[in-house]
């Protein structure tokens, strides 16, 4: 990595955030700063818009995904977990940053509908991260960069959308490896708020007792939480 960890060479991406950024001369630029002509070898074509070699995908707006990395040398750590990224509900598209050794395969999409929230309780506050498996993700600097936090989730009585099995959290007593997607309170700049939080702020009910809980109360009873 070139440039800090932010930018992988004098012509790339921005690796530290979620935006279609771009970089020139090791700086990091909105895509209204581009020049207006840059080579198509190191920058966007000159017929306007378009990057080359960007290393990414975009996941539209009102659409939810499933994908992973079967690539021979992935950079992800278990790259053959399923990822979710769900932007129904959002106006604005989101940019997976990837490197040369990624190789993504999109299991599912649907551009339908709008996801279900299922409210609980939590007890602290809860850091998200863009997958379940960011918070333990020390493979290599330019997946880290990907798996920056994205904000904070406050204790509250909180909606989240599914549950997906992932990097465990807590004691070696008291734990859970869930993470829940849900819309951050708190956004850091530079990232997307349609984050993972760990299931083990949860509280009431099973969540109190139960290691790798993540249950809900429709009213009634509790319910687990749907699978993404």
């Amino acid at each position: 990595m070139i440039g800090g960890g932010n930018v992988d060479s004098e012509y790339g991406w921005c690796w530290n955030d979620n935006a279609p950024r771009y970089a020139v001369n090791f700086t990091c630029l909105n895509t209204a700063q581009l020049p207006a002509n840059t080579d198509s070898n190191t920058g966007t074509y000159s017929n306007g818009g378009h990057f080359k070699d960007t290393d990414s995908f975009r996941v539209d707006a009102g659409c939810v995904i499933k994908y992973t990395d079967p690539a021979l040398n992935p950079t992800w750590i278990y790259p053959y977990d399923t990822r979710v990224e769900d932007r129904r509900g959002k106006a604005n598209d989101k940019w997976i940053k990837l490197t040369d050794e990624d190789t993504i395969n999109i299991s599912y999409q649907s551009c339908t509908g709008t996801p279900a929230k299922y409210y609980v309780n939590t007890w602290g506050t809860a850091t998200g991260y863009q997958d379940q498996h960011c918070y333990g993700d020390t493979k290599d600097s330019t997946d880290h960069a990907r798996c920056n936090a994205d904000g904070v989730l406050y204790a509250a009585n909180n909606y989240f959308f599914c549950k997906i099995s992932g990097d465990r959290v807590g004691t070696s007593t008291i734990y859970n490896h869930y993470w829940l997607l849900t819309d951050l309170d708190s956004v850091n700049s530079g990232r997307d708020g349609r984050s993972f939080v760990s299931a083990y702020y949860l509280t009431g009910g099973p969540n109190d007792t139960q290691n790798d809980s993540a249950y809900y109360y429709n009213g009634s009873s509790w319910q687990w939480i749907p699978n993404c």
